[in-house]
């Protein structure tokens, strides 16, 4: 759903109305990543109330937000949907991270998509990936997610609790050791997969800038240079 990005931790779904006063006008809008939500990945914007307020006046208030499936649906299709939400003749500006750079490589990638944007006036200027999967993760391959959430299953049984989002982990370590074969939002991410590979052949987009944002962590100075890396690898 889309959503108004409000320094409120229930964040309200975008009503037709607020559509409406927003075509023509610059908007803000945020896509966040996998096994999150808007609030998850940026609420934090709304703790520093000084910049939260110069965003605001930037834009006038026309902050938006698109929560979404990301495990149960791919990223074509929730760019699909997407598109179907946005407010018409809007000029967007974008930031998104993690699995939300898939979402949104997709939304402005994808020949179909960007004609039914440019029919209803929608354009976009800068686009921000945030630690954005923009070329897919090795972790979205069937064999590194089966290894993952077999990991996670023995942490929180050790740490004596269900962990990340209380019960969500555990319903989705049920799945994947059940016997589950297909989940297609990390389905999408895997970068020999066939959504990514088309993204990687595609010479067209809408945007009229990409910036990135991404970490240079060096670990040789910290007690993680200390742990055998094969070990972690084989690991996670």
């Amino acid at each position: 759903r889309m959503q108004l990005f409000v320094a409120n931790e229930k964040l309200p779904t975008l009503t037709a109305a607020q559509k409406k006063k927003m075509e023509g006008k610059p908007v803000l809008f945020f896509v966040h990543g996998i096994l999150s939500s808007t609030n998850g990945a940026f609420s934090d914007i709304h703790q520093d109330s000084s910049y939260f307020q110069r965003l605001c006046d930037k834009y006038d208030n026309n902050i938006i937000a698109y929560e979404h499936w990301t495990l149960g649906k791919d990223t074509n299709r929730n760019a699909s949907d997407l598109v179907k939400e946005l407010p018409d003749g809007v000029a967007l500006d974008i930031i998104c991270h993690s699995r939300g750079a898939g979402v949104v490589r997709s939304l402005l990638e994808t020949p179909t998509l960007i004609a039914a944007m440019k029919k209803r006036g929608i354009t976009v200027n800068k686009v921000c990936f945030v630690a954005g999967a923009c070329e897919g993760s090795d972790l979205a391959t069937e064999d590194a997610v089966n290894r993952l959430f077999n990991v996670i299953n023995k942490m929180s049984v050790l740490l004596g609790h269900g962990g990340i989002a209380g019960g969500l982990l555990t319903e989705i370590i049920k799945l994947i050791l059940g016997g589950l074969q297909e989940l297609p939002g990390t389905d999408a991410m895997d970068p020999g997969g066939d959504i990514v590979q088309a993204l990687n052949k595609s010479t067209a987009t809408l945007a009229s800038h990409y910036l990135y944002i991404r970490a240079n962590f060096d670990p040789n100075n910290t007690a993680v240079a200390a742990v055998d890396k094969q070990l972690i690898d084989k690991i996670i």
